[in-house]
């Protein structure tokens, strides 16, 4: 009897041993085709005129609201941005012409293809960038920020390319994990022409292009993020709802932009990237809460 009980645990360890391979090689093959799929995106014509007023435009838009600093450094030289052993390493490629650049030769007409759309030259996505967020950027914002990109001095920073592992590529293929926004957004949609002015259309604007949809959901009622480790930051409520901001003031939203510091005294996560935020202007900050006030109070958690 105790032969056969470990005669069949060996053949169960076999059979489990042989279902983990065979998942993984489709994991694998599946997101490699995924990597290499090319997308055929509009052609974006776009007329950069490198003033002073753009560049400086531009330069506000990637450290401030945009946070392309985040992910590429302050001086967008690139950065190792997150390792998450297992499933992927996160890496802000170069953007500027300095030596392991992967944006040298980019025209005018490829940087806002992969700005608006995920895109790179040769039709691949690009992996983990939030191109979700940025696809609604105005015309003139997208000249301007080209402009301060192509405006950038060189900067020599040779780094790896992101990487995504066996566990990560599980997790892709099995639909958590959202790795090439080229596969979601929409890439005949229409762009305004101008930056909005009034306060809350341009509050929504730079929420989207801000990326607070992403963490706090929709409805802005924060909750764990899908697909998110579960040691994650937990996004807050940002509605009216007594679990949100029912009791902040606008003094109390801006000090919290301005200084990462909540009315309860708590420091915001850093997950939270306040710091880029604080550079938005006052214009902007007043037009975020705005916004917020015009949302429905919804529950903790109903994202």
């Amino acid at each position: 009897m105790k032969r056969k009980i470990l005669q069949g645990l060996g053949i169960l360890g076999l059979f489990t041993v042989l279902v983990m391979v065979l998942g993984a090689t489709w994991a694998w093959r599946s997101t490699e085709a995924r990597l290499t799929t090319r997308f055929a995106v509009p052609e974006e014509e776009i007329q950069v005129v490198p003033s002073d007023a753009a560049v400086a435009r531009g330069k506000h838009l990637a450290h401030a609201s945009m946070t392309c600093a985040d992910c590429h450094g302050s001086d967008l030289g690139g950065k190792s941005y997150q390792d998450i052993p297992g499933l992927l390493t996160v890496v802000g490629p170069n953007l500027t012409p300095g030596r392991g650049s992967v944006t040298a030769e980019f025209t005018d007409a490829d940087w806002a293809r992969v700005i608006a759309h995920g895109v790179r030259p040769d039709g691949t996505g690009v992996m983990m960038m939030p191109v979700q967020n940025f696809q609604s950027i105005s015309g003139e914002d997208l000249t301007s920020l080209v402009a301060y990109l192509r405006s950038l001095a060189p900067v020599d920073r040779e780094l790896p390319r992101s990487e995504v592992r066996a566990g990560g590529r599980l997790l892709w293929a099995a639909g958590v994990l959202s790795l090439l926004a080229a596969e979601r957004v929409d890439h005949e949609a229409l762009r305004p022409a101008k930056t909005p002015t009034e306060a809350v259309a341009l509050g929504e604007y730079l929420a989207h292009l801000s990326g607070c949809i992403d963490c706090h959901g929709a409805g802005l009622s924060g909750g764990p993020i899908p697909g998110a480790p579960p040691d994650f930051p937990v996004p807050p409520n940002l509605t009216k709802h007594e679990s949100g901001l029912a009791a902040w003031t606008k003094e109390d939203f801006v000090a919290a932009v301005r200084t990462g510091a909540s009315i309860d005294g708590r420091r915001l996560n850093v997950f939270m990237p306040w710091a880029y935020y604080s550079g938005l202007d006052d214009l902007e900050v007043a037009a975020l809460w705005a916004w917020l006030q015009t949302l429905p109070a919804r529950e903790f958690g109903e994202r």
